[in-house]
């Protein structure tokens, strides 16, 4: 099954994310904080992660400078706020994210982008298994 983390700490907006995304057959773990995202991350797994900027004890600069992912990476990161500012736009690319979307996030945009980035991270997999039973 499909697996999501939401690190998100406004209460209404992490509801809204995983009732939304819930519907479409994905395992679902909440966090308030960095912190507690970056243990449950530790603990589940999550091929794909959605993360808030501004959040309390750890922000999600912090989660991604802990996440960062490689050029070939089991997981997919997609940021969501709604302070966005073309450096911190630039810096969450830097980073490694898969996307990056604004609050108030659009359903539609989101559902399609965790879409893509599952099919995404199953292609880059597949790929990655051919090569390796070539060599």
């Amino acid at each position: 099954m499909d697996r999501i983390l939401i690190i998100e700490d406004d209460p209404f907006v992490a509801d809204m994310l995983t009732k939304n995304l819930a519907g479409d057959g994905y395992q679902i773990w909440s966090a308030r904080d960095g912190e507690e995202g970056l243990t449950l991350f530790a603990a589940h797994q999550p091929q794909v992660v959605i993360t808030d900027l501004s959040m309390p004890k750890m922000d999600g600069f912090a989660v991604l400078e802990q996440l960062r992912p490689q050029v070939i990476s089991p997981y997919a990161i997609i940021v969501i706020t709604g302070f966005p500012t073309d450096e911190n736009i630039k810096r969450c690319y830097d980073l490694g994210i898969q996307t990056f979307l604004r609050k108030p996030v659009k359903i539609y945009e989101l559902k399609g982008v965790v879409k893509r980035s599952f099919d995404t991270l199953r292609f880059s997999s597949q790929l990655q298994q051919e090569i390796s039973l070539r060599q």
